[in-house]
């Protein structure tokens, strides 16, 4: 069986009001489980709490806001504000010992990335293959929630192929365009691989589709990606190789009609082709500009922050626009009941999602 872990390369930062809903909710949570959750303390626990995440945030620490959580628990409970206090900054102590732990070997440099998104586990080797694949995958195991987040789903991969009709369709789509079929030229030579993974059961998580970008060695060992390893990547250039991995969530979708389901699918699939630059530091690695390549899969951001989105909006995302421009001509005899204008308000949709960046 192998095991994938999914993550971005870099730990984001996380916003002073995320900080402050984080810490105020940990602190509720912590009130209930010890009995202490009345509802005439419910807004004084959540403002500890919030107080708390906003020490965090500025200290960048976790023994702060412990000390601060337990001096404010304890005059809630009214407890023994000492030895509360000294309670929760043991607590906290080593909590911060094993996020520390934690962050040294993601910073190992053959050690898959801080695990944030959960497991793919891959029991029949779908995930070695090389060129670009198809595949399916099912979450089926729930994982014990960290302190950062709640429980997140592991997912298993369980075909290789894509079941969903929308998908397929809106894949269809896009191989009818130039653009998608310069991206399928560039992995013709299976050096590289690029995964398109459909998602079940995963209706409500918010999002249309994702992106990662790893590189990785035959084995399934993971590398940083770190321009100050050029070096050493020049010297094992037939040793390792370039993963992305493009996950499709059509189940967000599903409420509309099936024609807008694909029209948004086939825009979501350029989106996260042509706004992100996984493909472009994959043609980078491909004509030999190693230093370029890791200094872009170094940047490189999926999901995580705005950065492409904001080139994007700026109009500096010039094959998104062409691959736009094609797909709603490739509309024409597709078969697949879809129409210029399903292409045009999925585009229109797309976009309004991303105009206050303009500015930015």
């Amino acid at each position: 069986m192998n095991t994938i872990i999914q993550s971005t390369d870099s730990l984001r930062h996380t916003s002073l009001p995320a900080s402050m809903l984080k810490g105020a909710a940990v602190n509720t949570v912590i009130q209930a489980l010890g009995g202490n959750l009345k509802k005439e303390t419910f807004f004084k626990t959540m403002l500890v709490g919030a107080l708390g995440g906003v020490v965090e945030n500025l200290s960048g620490n976790m023994v702060l806001p412990g000390i601060v959580l337990g001096g404010g628990n304890a005059l809630i409970n009214k407890s023994s504000v000492p030895r509360t206090m000294f309670k929760y900054a043991a607590w906290s102590l080593a909590a911060q010992g094993v996020k520390s732990i934690g962050a040294a070997k993601a910073a190992e440099p053959s050690d898959p990335n801080q695990d944030r998104q959960g497991r793919i586990i891959d029991p029949f080797g779908y995930l070695n293959q090389k060129g670009i694949n198809y595949l399916h995958a099912h979450p089926t195991i729930i994982r014990e929630a960290s302190f950062d987040e709640a429980a997140i789903n592991d997912v298993n991969i369980t075909a290789n192929t894509m079941l969903n009709s929308s998908v397929r369709d809106a894949l269809k789509l896009a191989r009818r365009t130039k653009q998608f079929q310069d991206v399928e030229k560039l992995f013709e030579d299976k050096a590289n691989a690029l995964f398109f993974m459909e998602y079940d059961a995963t209706r409500g998580r918010g999002v249309y589709g994702d992106t990662r970008l790893y590189i990785r060695d035959e084995k399934g060992t993971f590398y940083q990606k770190n321009p100050r390893r050029v070096d050493w990547y020049k010297a094992h250039t037939n040793e390792v190789y370039l993963v992305v991995e493009v996950h499709l969530y059509p189940e967000e979708r599903v409420d509309l009609p099936m024609n807008k389901q694909i029209a948004h699918l086939a825009v979501t699939i350029g989106h996260e082709l042509f706004i992100h630059s996984a493909i472009d530091t994959v043609e980078m690695w491909e004509n030999g500009n190693l230093q370029e390549a890791l200094e872009n899969a170094y940047q490189f951001r999926g999901e995580s922050g705005d950065y492409d989105h904001i080139l994007y909006v700026k109009g500096k995302r010039q094959r998104m626009n062409q691959y736009l421009a094609e797909l709603k001509k490739a509309v024409s005899g597709s078969g697949v009941g879809v129409s210029i204008n399903d292409i045009q308000q999925a585009i229109n949709e797309h976009d309004n999602g991303y105009k206050h960046l303009k500015n930015r």
